[in-house]
């Protein structure tokens, strides 16, 4: 079975892989990304275990990143087990060239969670009101979105590109996605995006660690009031 995940919502993504990967405990796990030869690639499908282990690969952003191409895919032998984790979508016109065996699932976020991640500024109100929309909402997990997004604009103000960027977050990230970026972190200083992105690990800590039952969104927005209304 070949799989292929792919969008922006990685942590549901991530969460799927994990489910698939319980089906294969008994198998070997080789693991691939962006970073590795298309050579480790092809070895990992070609050979076999010695002894006769069956293996499972996971490629990781490997199409994204142009390391293998569409008629290399249609190659691949049916009875071979692979997971392609993209995060990032593809697009329909590279997805249409898949073999329809392929097991094909996108993760899209939510319209309302890049509301509210786009809102984030020093006029806090707005963002209070686009948080509370996203209570209604049930396991998107705020707390990982947020915490990414804040990421991405500390690494906006630190001056660092946007190739650096990606290679930090593991994730390919769009010129007109960098450039919104960009704008959204030169209305919050630095220190701001710095205390935000601790409270919010914070957060998150105590949430899963069961240490409190507050609601997360509560949390949030306590942390946003606190911060960034200066």
């Amino acid at each position: 079975m070949i799989y292929v995940l792919h969008g922006e919502d990685n942590y549901s993504s991530y969460n799927r892989l994990q489910q698939i990967l319980k089906n294969y405990q008994n198998y070997t796990k080789v693991k691939i990304d962006e970073k590795s030869p298309v050579d480790e690639f092809l070895d990992s499908i070609l050979t076999q275990d010695l002894l006769g282990t069956k293996k499972i690969i996971i490629c990781e952003n490997f199409i994204q990143a142009k390391k293998i191409k569409v008629t290399d895919l249609k190659s691949i032998p049916d009875d071979h087990d692979l997971i392609f984790w993209e995060k990032s979508q593809i697009s329909s016109s590279l997805l249409s060239k898949f073999d329809q065996n392929f097991k094909i699932e996108q993760f899209k976020l939510k319209p309302q969670l890049f509301t509210f991640l786009n809102s984030l500024s020093p006029n806090y109100f707005n963002s209070l009101r686009e948080l509370s929309v996203l209570r209604t909402y049930k396991q998107i997990n705020l707390n990982w979105h947020l915490s990414a997004r804040l990421q991405l604009l500390i690494l906006a103000k630190l001056g660092i590109s946007r190739e650096g960027s990606e290679k930090i977050a593991g994730k390919p990230i769009q010129h007109w996605q960098w450039q919104k970026l960009l704008l959204q972190a030169n209305s919050i200083n630095l220190s701001t995006l710095i205390k935000l992105f601790t409270g919010i690990i914070k957060i998150d800590f105590f949430v899963k660690s069961g240490k409190t039952n507050i609601d997360e969104t509560y949390l949030i927005s306590t942390l946003l009031v606190k911060y960034l209304r200066g």
